[in-house]
């Protein structure tokens, strides 16, 4: 093994069903949760951060962040956000979608729409 043998000869990209696997269950597993959380509350301002959250995760599904890693696993470089059938690449390297960075923009959202369901709750 050589120091360039990463360029010569690079390993192929991951198939896109192992790209999408876990994001995609945990991207279902938080819209079913959001849709139990729209049976629970009642008033509209809610259903409508709900929604709003939905929409939001859906879309940072469709456009996940990706990232390629250079030289082996010793530097990854950020590639943006790409649309899930149209991967970006970076030469002849292949790119992965950046989970860390998906999860943590749900992880957001929802503690975002939480917070927001809470303050919008019924003072009854």
């Amino acid at each position: 093994m050589g120091l360039y043998d990463d360029i010569l000869y690079p390993q192929p990209a991951p198939s896109l069903l192992s790209k999408v696997g876990f994001g995609g269950i945990a991207g279902i597993t938080a819209i079913i949760l959001i849709a139990i959380a729209i049976a629970r509350w009642n008033t509209s301002r809610q259903k409508k951060i709900i929604m709003i959250a939905i929409v939001a995760i859906c879309f940072m599904g469709i456009f996940p962040p990706w990232i390629a890693y250079v030289g082996g696993l010793r530097t990854a470089r950020s590639l943006g956000y790409s649309f899930i059938l149209n991967p970006p690449t970076f030469g002849s390297y292949g790119s992965q979608i950046s989970f860390g960075q998906l999860f943590l923009g749900w992880v957001i959202v929802a503690i975002v729409a939480s917070g927001a369901i809470y303050l919008l709750k019924d003072k009854g």
